[in-house]
């Protein structure tokens, strides 16, 4: 107990991690339907007030700003493994918003979601049990889905019409009458009225269509809302966009050329009234195509798709100064010299390695020391911020506890110094907690 109390009188000099800046996406891989609700649309059709929509679009920023954690975790699991563990994450996602509605909005919500999705809900387990779908309709139904899917991610913009008009015919034909009369009370519109699609068709792919549009411009399609604002910033929404058309649109409206060896595969969607930067953009671009193992690198006047599989090429990212790190997208890779002062370099390595992004690299220089990091700007932020904690502490003193594990003793030492269990530091700031488990060791500092 002595020891402990000659703890509660020191902090330790590394903090765990800390919160990066705030991500400005609205990607629905992360947030789900909860991204739906804050739509201006939707919000005044479910009549929310300015204080809901206030508290709903802080938690989209928050857990699209702890998307990057799982971005990085999913990288190097199977397929399977990486889809479960982000739809874990969007379902925690839409269980906090969903708190926010009342019991009325949620089902209304509900509603304008099948109505907006159409009938690849069927997809899902709660309209599947809803229809009381067989075993058997479950699985052709995942095919079709499955298929659409795939047919939407090569489609061009015309044909993405006319796949949607397909495939919501191929639905339908899937399910019974009294099946689709149910899907249609749920959804409050008719089967095979989704927006996106066109008439006529149920055409199947490949089939002669006419292309309002132009090559390459997604633009003339009703599946995006794209503008350009007089102050050079962006307002995009996509859906079931494929990637070549959506940054072929960005590399030109940013005045960026595009170099494209491979195209991301899957298609983009994105739906948020809110301006974005240039560089804002690439980020909300990057927060998806990371879960894709690909990256956009920008170099002067060049937006390069690399792929994560193939490595990055070191001479292609940009290497800027330490202070300009903040001014950099959370997921914009950057290359960054960061002197370690009360380390030497090896332990901030060491430090560094515990938790870098799957495309970064760390250069240890001794003799100048300093670090030579490649990774995303958030990720060395956070690094940053950990050394910072460290800068003028003097009185540093190495405890090695004997008779407990350190993860017991930390919750302890948080009671005796009055830190709340999902803390690591006081409300003064003045007292932080760090612990390294595996090497059972931990740095107290007295303040």
């Amino acid at each position: 107990m002595h020891m402990l109390r000659s703890m509660v009188l020191s902090l330790l000099a590394v903090g765990l991690f800390v919160s990066a800046s705030s991500l400005q996406a609205a990607d629905s891989t992360f947030v789900g339907v909860l991204n739906l609700a804050n739509e201006d649309a939707t919000a005044k059709q479910l009549g929310l007030s300015d204080d809901v929509r206030k508290q709903l679009a802080a938690l989209i920023d928050k857990r699209e700003n702890e998307a990057l954690e799982v971005a990085m975790q999913v990288k190097g699991l199977s397929p399977q493994e990486r889809d479960a563990k982000i739809k874990s994450f969007r379902a925690e996602s839409e269980a906090m918003g969903l708190k926010l509605l009342s019991e009325d909005q949620r089902k209304a919500l509900d509603k304008i979601r099948l109505a907006k999705i159409g009938l690849a809900t069927l997809a899902d387990d709660s309209v599947a049990k809803e229809l009381n779908l067989t075993p058997e309709q479950r699985t052709a139904i995942k095919q079709i889905v499955d298929e659409r899917e795939a047919s939407l991610g090569k489609a061009t913009p015309a044909q993405r019409k006319m796949f949607l008009s397909y495939y919501e015919k191929k639905l339908i034909e899937a399910i019974a009458p009294d099946q689709r009369q149910k899907w249609e009370q749920l959804a409050g519109t008719e089967a095979g009225n989704l927006a996106d699609a066109v008439d006529g068709g149920g055409a199947a792919p490949g089939a002669a269509h006419a292309d309002p549009a132009k090559k390459g411009d997604p633009k003339a399609t009703k599946d995006t809302a794209l503008e350009k604002t007089e102050d050079g910033k962006l307002k995009f929404n996509f859906r079931y966009q494929p990637w070549k058309d959506v940054l072929d649109w960005f590399a030109q409206q940013a005045d960026l050329s595009l170099v494209m060896d491979q195209v991301p595969p899957g298609t983009f969607n994105y739906q948020d009234d809110r301006p974005k930067t240039p560089a804002e953009a690439i980020d909300i671009l990057n927060s998806v195509l990371l879960t894709r193992d690909f990256v956009l690198v920008r170099r002067d006047r060049m937006l390069v798709v690399q792929s994560l599989k193939d490595g990055i090429p070191p001479n292609l990212v940009l290497t800027i100064p330490l202070d300009d790190l903040p001014n950099r997208g959370k997921y914009e890779l950057v290359t960054v010299m960061i002197p370690t002062t009360k380390l030497t370099p090896d332990e901030a390595q060491e430090i560094y390695n515990r938790f870098k992004g799957p495309q970064g690299n760390v250069v240890a220089l001794a003799q100048a020391r300093q670090l030579m990091i490649t990774d995303a700007a958030g990720t060395i932020q956070r690094f940053k911020q950990i050394l910072d904690a460290n800068v003028g502490r003097d009185d540093v003193r190495h405890f090695s506890p004997q008779y407990i594990a350190p993860q017991e003793l930390v919750p302890k030492i948080k009671q005796l110094l009055n830190i709340a269990p999902e803390k690591i530091a006081n409300d003064a700031g003045t007292l932080r907690i760090m612990i390294d488990a595996t090497a059972s060791w931990q740095w107290v500092v007295r303040t």
